[in-house]
């Protein structure tokens, strides 16, 4: 392949959190561990959850707080950094915000600090009212379910799974109250969880599990070893597609961290990954597996094939990658492949033959127009928002339509053709993430 799969947008190129930060030393609260479980002692505040809806952007901070810009306007990955405005800055608590979860079918979001989940209202980030909303505490992780994403239940709920020392719990969240629906025993608890249907794969220090809900069963999966070389392992799970899980764990030299497929019976399917740093986070925007290294690169693997496609070295420290609603982007290749068929009649060299006063009459509005046009086809959706102590950014998905315009001007027709028999294979109603390869 000679396209890149994704392209690089700077949404904020200098994050300021040093109040943030002046704000915690004042505070007397004294030394604190910052990080997402690395071990290492930073001094400098960074970003640690990230989420992005509509043109709002909220961030997580390594100091206990929650950050919210209005990205404004239309974002252009031309290099180009998007107009931005901070909104408010809160306190959460006193240590990371782990985690940043938002149901904009209910106008909710669910936020993990200092292992208390508590609820607010979007977009304007108010808590709501604790009769209703009592916040849940003891919490190691929680997630959702991926099927349901963007939906509600036939009582116009969403659930979320609530991970605590040695228990799950299933709550019922609407834009009215929070209740618990069940819950079941899960002896060593969890670190990190992922949810597909009533399968949520879970992780505790040592091992994989997966717990069928519909049973309240628990089957255990890989092992793997939490520190390898003095190194803390931290490991993610993510979902591919209905009833597959991708999971890291360690190999034996160094760094290298292997991606497991596993189906939600256990078994391995297709081949593994390999990356020759832990990885911080990882997504999924099918076929493509993204993940976001400890040497702060971005390597993004065809799940088809389970190759490498692309590596993008980044010019500041990040973190962490966002898994929600995202922001729209525009992506320069194809709004510049529109303008140019937009303009392409009004080409004076394919145009020699006719009267120069044609050019000299077209209708400027008329050129304004097809212009908004092709800026508003070439603005695409992304979940895939990274942030970290100096910047966030996102990485825009090559639309479909340019990968095999792009084979087809190289004259690589049957490779068009290929690319185009495996979309139509893979985009099937029952992978979650086909809405978004057609773009």
């Amino acid at each position: 392949m000679t396209f890149s799969p994704f392209s690089l947008q700077t949404l904020i190129n200098a994050l300021h959190l040093e109040d943030s930060q002046q704000a915690s030393q004042n505070s007397g609260g004294g030394s604190r561990l910052f990080g997402t479980g690395w071990g290492i002692k930073d001094t400098q505040v960074t970003v640690e959850s990230v989420e992005a809806w509509e043109n709002n952007l909220y961030l997580g901070t390594s100091d206990g707080y929650l950050i919210h810009y209005l990205i404004d306007g239309q974002v252009s990955s031309d290099n180009n950094v998007s107009s931005n405005f901070r909104l408010s800055k809160q306190p959460l608590g006193k240590r990371i915000v782990e985690r940043i979860m938002l149901f904009p079918q209910i106008r909710t979001a669910v936020i993990l600090c200092d292992s208390t989940l508590s609820f607010y209202s979007l977009p304007e980030i108010i808590a709501l009212p604790t009769p209703d909303f009592q916040p849940i505490r003891g919490v190691t992780c929680f997630c959702h379910d991926i099927s349901m994403e963007g939906k509600t239940e036939e009582d116009g709920s969403v659930r979320i799974c609530v991970m605590k020392k040695r228990m799950l719990h299933i709550y019922s969240l609407t834009s009215e109250r929070c209740t618990e629906v069940t819950s079941m025993q899960v002896p060593d608890g969890a670190i990190t969880a992922c949810q597909y249907g009533p399968y949520v794969c879970v992780a505790d220090t040592r091992r994989y599990k997966m717990i069928n809900l519909l049973a309240k069963r628990m089957e255990e999966l890989i092992p793997y070893e939490s520190s390898v070389n003095g190194d803390m392992f931290r490991p993610i799970i993510t979902v591919i597609r209905e009833g597959e899980f991708l999971l890291t764990a360690p190999a034996n030299a160094d760094q290298v961290t292997i991606g497991h497929f596993i189906a939600y019976t256990g078994d391995a399917v297709r081949g593994t990954l390999q990356w020759e740093n832990f990885p911080r986070a990882i997504s999924v925007e099918f076929p493509f597996v993204v993940a976001l290294l400890r040497n702060n690169v971005i390597e993004v693997h065809n799940i088809i094939e389970q190759k490498l496609v692309q590596s993008i070295k980044l010019k500041s420290r990040l973190r962490t990658i966002s898994t929600g609603p995202g922001i729209k982007v525009q992506v320069a290749g194809l709004m510049d492949r529109l303008k140019l068929e937009n303009g392409y009649l009004f080409n004076e060299d394919n145009n020699s033959h006719l009267d120069n006063n044609i050019f000299s009459n077209v209708d400027n509005d008329k050129a304004k127009s097809n212009n908004n046009q092709s800026n508003f086809l070439a603005t695409v959706p992304t979940r895939l928002i990274i942030a970290g102590s100096e910047s966030v950014v996102a990485l825009a998905a090559t639309p479909f339509a340019v990968q095999i315009d792009s084979m087809l001007d190289a004259s690589r027709v049957e490779e068009a053709i290929e690319s185009s028999k495996r979309m139509m294979t893979t985009a099937t109603p029952e992978n979650v993430h086909s809405e978004r390869m057609w773009l």
